[in-house]
């Protein structure tokens, strides 16, 4: 998995998947399908985060944790 600004240390949040694409440390699945079918809130996404395998950044082929970025996408 990559993403632009995946080096970086944002997150990849995403739906459509129903579920099927599993999670790591920066990247889920937020479709009310993969959550009892209710919308989910960024404090809840970033404990299921926690809970899950590192993430491996495909581009810089190796396994990344750099601080989050929580600053607004441009």
């Amino acid at each position: 998995r990559t993403w632009a600004g995946s080096a970086n240390g944002s997150l990849q949040l995403f739906g459509h998947s129903h579920g099927r694409m599993s999670s790591t440390s920066r990247s889920c699945d937020v479709g009310v399908d993969a959550w009892q079918l209710m919308p989910v809130d960024l404090e809840r996404i970033r404990a299921h985060l926690a809970e899950q395998p590192a993430f491996y950044n495909e581009d810089l082929g190796e396994t990344s944790e750099p601080e989050p970025d929580d600053s607004p996408a441009p």
